[in-house]
């Protein structure tokens, strides 16, 4: 079943300077309503991935799989937008799929260019599978494969160093138990093939007493070549009392803990699977950061960084108190320890009528570059989305608007993997939500980089800012270069940085030779091309911080 339409005009995208203040800037629309409808009545959950990848072949695309809840009892659907014409596509993969948002959807690029997705319904009884019949191209599709295994949230991954022919495909899921009354442990199948074939089913973790209700809830992401690394809670957050998250790898046939130490073989692990005693714990709620108490958290996503190192983003409610302050943190991985940075209170639940209260707002990494972060947080008591970008690896962050304004929430945020480096691509649920079972009305919205091309009548792209009268602290953004006022040139330092945190210049000599009041540095003069980059200023009083883009 196939659905055809050009997308809702979208404030254009101007590539020009961005500011570093937390206020809404014109690069970016002013409201969810206004971005790209890239379908309508479709949502998600948190659990499974991609639900979201960006693919480059011949031609140039963005997949998202969704829930589409446009009736009772819903369908399992994919979507896809060309950013050459601005053109969607939607597909109806499995209908009467039942009404919840935990009904999911996964999506997933081959290396010949077809897409394969893998869906499932809540406590599912069988993982479904289909591949499209020609590359790039989701309106057409080979005969459904129903895999018999228990299955909620299908996560694929795929390692290039694994299989017969290489390209190993994994995917990893909550199964059933070998036990009545439990509500399912982690497990994963493979194929060599290409998802043809799958192999019979590993349960590679065991989080508690069989039986006793027990539901792991896991988020994954690969190195695309030969590791898998697994962010693992250890049961439903609403289950008292609250459980420990934890963290471990896969590599080359062995489970291990994040200082190398081997925890179990392939082999090992298929005769009896890892448990809680065995892997390192990420966050204890017994003793969770910054001094709070009775709280319970869960993971959002995780992502590598350029050195190969995990990070994850979660969320930490108040248990006592169903869940009004939703607190987001930042977790990284050094190469020795964890370090968590806190980043904001988001505010009460994205549900109505306190139901569901350990549902935030939610927020996701940018796998192409995990300094950056959208984030869906309470802005005038509506859910709006974020972007927030660090270059100290989550110690300070810079802020900017993507919604305000906003009539209905903006939740669930997604930035479709594989998108390229430093560009804005994000996917996110707008509308009203009262839990996973509805009512609910969300819509797909879109934001993407090439954002001039989505319909026509579009504001034109703008080339720079306008030269504004000097502040009397900080920074002026200027169209080739930047402003900035000194209180005492021989006490002060400047230093400009890429998003990646290396230091690109040092003008600290230079502006020792400058003089009280305002000066200015010129872009093409410091020698920096196209790109982002962050300005630090110590102005011989204050530190200032400058987020800027380079266009030419």
């Amino acid at each position: 079943m196939v659905s055809i339409f050009k997308p809702l005009a979208l404030a254009a995208f101007a590539v020009a300077i961005f500011s570093a203040s937390s206020v809404q800037s014109a690069e970016y629309p002013k409201a969810g309503a206004s971005c790209a409808t890239l379908a309508t009545q479709g949502c998600w959950t948190w659990y499974h991935d991609s639900r979201a990848v960006y693919y480059k072949g011949t031609k140039e695309k963005t997949y998202v799989g969704y829930f589409c809840s446009y009736k009772n009892p819903g369908a399992a659907a994919i979507a896809s937008y060309d950013h050459a014409t601005g053109k969607i596509d939607t597909f109806y993969l499995k209908t009467n799929f039942g009404f919840d948002d935990h009904n999911t959807v996964t999506v997933h690029v081959l290396p010949n260019g077809h897409i394969i997705t893998f869906y499932s319904e809540h406590y599912g009884t069988t993982l479904f599978s289909r591949i499209s019949t020609n590359a790039e191209d989701i309106t057409a599709w080979g005969a459904e494969n129903a895999i018999n295994v228990n299955c909620t949230y299908p996560n694929v991954c795929q390692l290039s160093a694994e299989g017969t022919n290489g390209n190993r495909l994994y995917v990893f899921y909550r199964g059933p138990s070998t036990q009545s009354g439990d509500a399912g442990m982690p497990f994963f199948i493979t194929s060599d093939d290409g998802g043809v074939t799958w192999t019979a089913e590993t349960k590679y973790f065991f989080g508690g007493t069989e039986g006793a209700g027990m539901r792991p809830y896991c988020k994954y992401v690969s190195n695309g070549k030969d590791k898998i690394y697994m962010l693992i809670e250890g049961d439903n957050r609403n289950n008292l009392p609250p459980k420990p998250t934890y963290f471990m790898y896969y590599y080359n046939g062995g489970f291990y803990k994040m200082n190398g130490t081997l925890i179990k073989t392939m082999a090992q692990v298929k005769a009896a699977p890892i448990t809680t005693a065995d892997v390192d714990t990420v966050f204890f709620p017994a003793k969770p950061p910054d001094g709070l108490s009775n709280v319970i958290g869960t993971g959002w996503d995780v992502a590598l960084d350029g050195d190969g190192y995990p990070v994850f983003v979660y969320d930490i409610y108040d248990n006592a108190t169903g869940g009004p302050n939703h607190r987001y943190y930042y977790y990284r991985w050094d190469g020795t320890k964890w370090n968590s940075h806190f980043l904001v209170n988001s505010g009460m639940p994205m549900t109505e009528g306190n139901v569901e209260t350990g549902f935030g707002g939610g927020l996701i990494l940018d796998h192409a570059n995990p300094n950056l972060i959208y984030l869906s947080t309470h802005v005038n008591g509506v859910f709006e989305l974020q972007r927030w970008l660090t270059a100290d690896k989550g110690s300070s962050w810079t802020t900017w608007q993507i919604t305000s304004g906003s009539a209905a929430k903006n939740c669930r945020p997604i930035v479709p993997r594989n998108t390229p480096g430093g560009k804005i691509d994000v996917v996110w649920n707008y509308g009203t939500y009262t839990t996973w079972g509805g009512p609910f009305s969300m819509d797909v919205k879109m934001y993407t980089f090439d954002s001039t091309k989505i319909a026509s009548g579009v504001t034109p792209v703008k080339t720079g800012f306008e030269r504004r009268a000097p502040k009397e602290t900080g920074f002026n953004l200027l169209v080739s270069g930047l402003s900035f006022t000194l209180a005492s040139p021989a006490l002060s330092t400047l230093r400009i940085y890429n998003v990646e945190g290396r230091m690109v210049s040092d003008l600290t000599s230079s502006v020792w030779r400058m003089h009280a009041g305002v000066n200015a540095v010129q872009y093409k003069s410091v020698g920096l091309t196209r790109g982002m980059y962050i300005a630090r200023l110590f102005d011989g009083a204050q530190n200032y911080s400058q987020s800027f883009v380079v266009q030419r």
